[in-house]
């Protein structure tokens, strides 16, 4: 991806995920952008990370019913149940992040 399709993509990204999280949960997500820190040091690639880290929570704030209905749809191989609705988010996560972008890489879904 080239540098100026990475940034209109981020810059999108980051109206979507604003509009969806709470305001402290969008800070978060703006300091996991370091992310790409990571990626620079152990070779990955820095525009991946950085998209999937501005995507990794952008279920964090629906609401949990919602969560719950979406991974039953997209994974019912793994039988979540209540027990493991702290992470529902991110299984509901990249769902929401490929059907609102996709051509998204399956690495970046995966990462979310």
């Amino acid at each position: 991806m080239t540098q100026e399709m990475y940034q209109e993509l981020r810059d999108d990204i980051l109206r979507w995920v604003e509009a969806r999280l709470k305001p402290k949960r969008f800070q978060h997500t703006l300091g996991v952008e370091t992310a790409v820190l990571l990626a620079r040091t152990f070779g990955c690639d820095q525009q991946e990370a950085s998209l999937a880290a501005l995507l990794h929570d952008n279920a964090k704030n629906l609401d949990q019913e919602e969560l719950y209905k979406i991974c039953q749809k997209h994974y019912p191989e793994y039988h979540l149940t209540d027990e493991y609705a702290s992470v529902f988010h991110a299984f509901a996560g990249a769902v929401t992040a490929k059907e609102k972008y996709p051509e998204l890489s399956e690495d970046i879904l995966q990462a979310i």
